[in-house]
């Protein structure tokens, strides 16, 4: 049976170890290996993990590092920073360590000036203020309905 031309490459680079780059879902926005999507729905952060889940099993609520932050950024902003939108980061069982849902190193901080707060049991983070121009992470409570951001991985 003939290889088409991309089934050969894949099969080459498969083998020589490299990986082969998939492209992102329709509507999804790429950086790099990562895409993005803002869905347009509110959810509690709890609910926004499977929210995301169930728009690709691969999905989680994004976490933003250096190299992706500029794009994030613009990326909240175009949807409408003023909307607020969760991210996957969260506060651990130690009060004072912040964590990202996917066991990444935190490595970035974002925090608008007095966040996070603490205030009323607020255990997880979100980007933007909602009603408001503030794009910089607040903390909140977790049961608060806002937009979420979704990433997903496609490197092989």
């Amino acid at each position: 049976m003939r290889e088409t031309v991309r089934e050969e490459v894949a099969r080459q680079l498969a083998t020589s170890g490299r990986s082969v780059s998939q492209e992102c879902p329709a509507g999804w926005s790429r950086h790099g290996d990562t895409c993005y999507l803002i869905p347009p729905r509110l959810a509690s952060w709890p609910v926004a993990h499977h929210v995301c889940a169930t728009l690709d099993s691969r999905a989680r609520l994004a976490s933003v590092h250096p190299d992706s932050r500029r794009f994030v950024e613009s990326l909240v902003e175009s949807f409408g920073a003023a909307r607020g939108v969760w991210i996957g980061l969260a506060r651990s069982q130690n009060i004072h360590e912040w964590v990202w849902s996917d066991g990444t190193p935190l490595d970035l901080a974002r925090w608008e000036p007095g966040q996070p707060n603490n205030g009323d049991r607020e255990r997880c983070a979100h980007h933007g203020w909602p009603g408001s121009s503030r794009t910089g992470w607040h903390d909140n409570r977790c049961d608060t309905e806002l937009n979420l951001l979704c990433q997903l991985s496609i490197a092989q």
